[in-house]
């Protein structure tokens, strides 16, 4: 589903797969075991996470194809890393979704 940038946190909050205007968008990963997405810029810790996670992941959200957050094993793991004024409104966006 497209949605103004403004409505994703209700979809992140309810697991809805979804895509932006902007460059936002949300995608179930629930049931591909194998699943081994794209880290895009993410580094340091927050990427080690995402390798570690990366086969229980079941949703993910991303900034173009940087993964921003994402449930896994129960819980919101949200990157800690900055990015770009754009993927940093973007992660506003996360302020609704439990950690």
């Amino acid at each position: 589903m497209k949605l103004n940038t403004n409505k994703a946190s209700s979809a992140i909050a309810n697991f809805q797969d979804f895509k932006t205007y902007g460059a936002l968008s949300g995608d179930n990963v629930d049931g591909l075991s194998e699943w081994r997405g794209d880290s895009g810029l993410l580094s340091g810790e927050d990427k080690e996470q995402f390798v570690a996670d990366s086969d229980k992941i079941r949703y993910v959200v991303k900034s173009y194809s940087t993964p921003i957050a994402w449930y896994a094993r129960g819980k919101w793991y949200k990157v800690k890393q900055k990015f770009s004024v754009a993927t940093s409104k973007h992660q506003g966006q996360l302020y609704k979704i439990n950690e």
